[in-house]
């Protein structure tokens, strides 16, 4: 329901969609949000968009193994979820590997 959430924790999503369903998803958030409420995003910072192969958890309808992967740099997603609205209360940085990769 429109504005009907304080707030949301985005753990480990957020990564593994697409630039243009991380938009969508932003743009979700946004109506769902009560105005003033909160959104949490946690991402590895980096540049490369992977795809982790070693992740048998995680399957394509073909049956391949694998997952998507997007880590960001800080200044890249602020500007990106501040184009949907969010003002940045917090930000902080991330640094190690990713599994699989």
């Amino acid at each position: 329901r429109p504005e009907s959430l304080e707030g949301i924790w985005d753990q480990s999503a957020f990564p593994h969609l697409t630039a243009s369903q991380a938009r969508q998803a932003l743009a979700q958030y946004w109506e769902a949000l009560k105005p003033n409420g909160y959104l949490f995003i946690r991402v590895r910072e980096g540049e490369d968009e992977l795809f982790l192969t070693g992740d048998v958890s995680f399957r394509t309808a073909e049956g391949a193994g694998g997952r998507y992967y997007t880590p960001y740099m800080v200044n890249n997603l602020e500007a990106l979820v501040r184009e949907y609205g969010f003002a940045i209360v917090e930000s902080g940085r991330e640094l190690g590997e990713i599994d699989g990769a």
